[in-house]
């Protein structure tokens, strides 16, 4: 922001926004989207924007297989579970080349996660590991059948 003073009006603001989807066509269309969605407001404060493209990557894709352990194991331990794309690519990417994969999230406090007000309970991370485990045994015993 320029100046960056809190008693100014800047004449410029750059934004860094990081957009997350498992979905290569909602990833696709975002930048024109986005500035659709404000172009109208922007030319009634008589306001400019731009976007220029940092990088793109396509989101990687958790395998059914690993997903419907991780599932099964949470039902089995009476956790209640909801599928969630992460679009987190960073943290899938790697290892999708090497084999079958999938994630499991517990809850953050607020929400926040990778960041440093990360906070879980150490109930919740017990639950996972608990998730990860059984999560393990039925894919031992699936691939194995």
């Amino acid at each position: 922001m320029t100046p960056n003073a809190a008693n100014a009006v800047p004449g410029r603001v750059e934004l860094t926004l990081e957009m997350r989807s498992d979905s290569d066509a909602v990833l696709d269309a975002f930048p024109e989207t986005l500035m659709a969605g404000v172009a109208t407001d922007l030319t009634a404060l008589r306001l400019s924007a731009s976007f220029t493209q940092l990088s793109r990557a396509r989101p990687t894709d958790c395998t059914p297989l690993v997903m419907d352990a991780v599932q099964a194991a949470a039902d089995q331990l009476g956790y209640a579970s909801m599928r969630l794309p992460s679009g987190a690519g960073h943290d899938a990417v790697y290892m999708a080349p090497t084999g079958p994969i999938g994630m499991i999230f517990i809850p953050c406090l607020n929400g926040r996660s990778h960041c440093p007000e990360e906070w879980i309970e150490p109930a919740q991370l017990l639950d996972g590991t608990r998730v990860l485990y059984q999560s393990v045994l039925e894919l031992d015993r699936k691939l194995r059948a």
